[in-house]
């Protein structure tokens, strides 16, 4: 079955007492601030709700409420005369844009908010959304070393005092194939945890721990790992394990700078991969293209470039990477595509667009739907499968990658089973 996924892969390319415990509960919990990034802008990251809204204020709140992590926001008179009207003014987004900006489209009826401004999450990092920007470092690192490791990527190690922290950052150490990492939970005398901000783990009802843990000898286990069984170990301190660490939101933004590594990778192109883009693309319709470089070509003429023609997610790709969603394509979109398909960009990025192109309904998981169109499209009408035959399909791959059990691929999960597959990179590529 495993052999099964990647051919579809393939062919798409304290204290002492609680009396003195640290709660916090005088303080008000941080409020995220969102800071202007990109005016201009659109991101097309998931949707977590939308709503119609005439300020900035309204849409945060909203943003708040949602434990939005970036939010896309039309302001008044944003909308011209002859643009295309909007149905909402206000996305409130379940992630936020990585170095980059792959999803962050020229769109000049919004401007893009994100709580994550300074420093921007690196495309390495792991969305979990309501939850944050994760990254998680495989080399082993004792305590002290994992907090320098996480501060030298202004990020702290993870919280995971909660029900939802602890199963979705487990997801992620299972998408990883990674048994366990150190997280921000620490004994600070004999007898209680605390996490690094100083709260008491007695202040929280919530627990996870393993069967026989937090064990019993305080001053030798006084670390706490996370495990991708949503339970937490006790561990010394100076044990080496992975480290998850947790994105802190901060800002203000540096103007341009979300486009760091597109600007670089532009600059790579820039002597042959760029001018050889525009020549194909001019090509699909030189009468239309011209020296008009805002020209927009029907999603119809991009499928006539011959490596889109034969495959079978060609509609799937125009749509994911046209910034108007419908798969007409400007040049920009054009090049984007040709980025993210060449031998140069990085596995993270491709495995971002791949799970957007098998997304099909676009609710951010690849469900039991999702999967049944992929299976037909690939089968092509040569080979008609029964429905039984299909649902069988289906079947077998959620049981080799949900690793969940909800009856659906998370990005998490589907990385997982590009890790597994060595020529996905090699797969997934166009040639100019």
């Amino acid at each position: 079955m495993e052999n099964f996924i990647t051919l579809l892969l393939v062919i798409i390319f304290a204290p002492l007492n609680m009396a003195n415990y640290k709660c916090n509960k005088e303080s008000p919990p941080r409020v995220p601030k969102y800071h202007m990034m990109e005016k201009c802008h659109r991101s097309k990251l998931g949707i977590a709700a939308k709503a119609n809204y005439s300020t900035l204020t309204s849409c945060q709140r909203l943003g708040i409420e949602k434990k939005a992590l970036a939010l896309n926001f039309s302001p008044p008179n944003a909308v011209k005369e002859g643009d295309e009207p909007l149905e909402y003014t206000c996305e409130v987004l379940k992630c936020a844009e990585a170095d980059g900006g792959l999803s962050l489209v020229n769109d000049t009826r919004y401007d893009y908010y994100s709580i994550y401004a300074r420093p921007i999450p690196n495309v390495n990092a792991t969305c979990v959304p309501a939850t944050g920007m994760f990254y998680l470092l495989t080399t082993r690192h004792n305590f002290s070393q994992a907090v320098q490791e996480c501060a030298n990527i202004s990020a702290v190690l993870a919280d995971i005092t909660s029900e939802q922290r602890t199963d979705t950052l487990a997801q992620v150490l299972a998408g990883a194939s990674v048994d366990a990492a150190l997280v921000g939970l620490r004994r600070t005398n004999e007898s209680s945890f605390q996490t690094l901000n100083g709260d008491a783990l007695d202040c929280t009802t919530y627990r996870a721990w393993a069967p026989g843990h937090p064990r019993r000898h305080a001053a030798q286990y006084d670390c706490a790992l996370i495990t991708r069984q949503r339970t937490w170990r006790s561990v010394a301190c100076k044990g080496k394990h992975p480290v998850l660490c947790e994105l802190v939101p901060g800002g203000p933004y540096k103007r341009g700078s979300i486009f760091a590594s597109r600007r670089h990778k532009s600059n790579v192109f820039s002597c042959s991969t760029f001018f050889s883009a525009h020549q194909k693309f001019r090509a699909l319709a030189p009468e239309k293209v011209g020296h008009n470089k805002n020209a927009k070509l029907p999603m119809a003429k991009i499928l006539q470039y011959p490596e889109l023609r034969v495959n079978p997610f060609r509609d799937r790709i125009c749509k994911v990477f046209s910034s108007s969603n419908d798969g007409d394509c400007t040049f920009e979109d054009f090049l984007d595509m040709m980025s993210v398909f060449s031998e140069m960009a990085p596995k993270a990025v491709k495995a971002e667009h791949a799970f957007r192109i098998f997304d099909f309904d676009g609710d951010d998981m690849i469900g039991v739907s999702d999967l049944r169109e992929v299976i037909e499209r690939l089968c092509g009408p040569d080979l008609k499968l029964s429905d039984s035959e299909i649902q069988q399909l289906v079947q077998n791959v959620l049981e080799e990658a949900d690793l969940d059990d909800d009856g659906a691929l998370s990005f998490a999960e589907f990385e997982h089973i590009i890790d597994k597959s060595s020529d996905f990179c090699h797969s997934f590529r166009i040639r100019l």
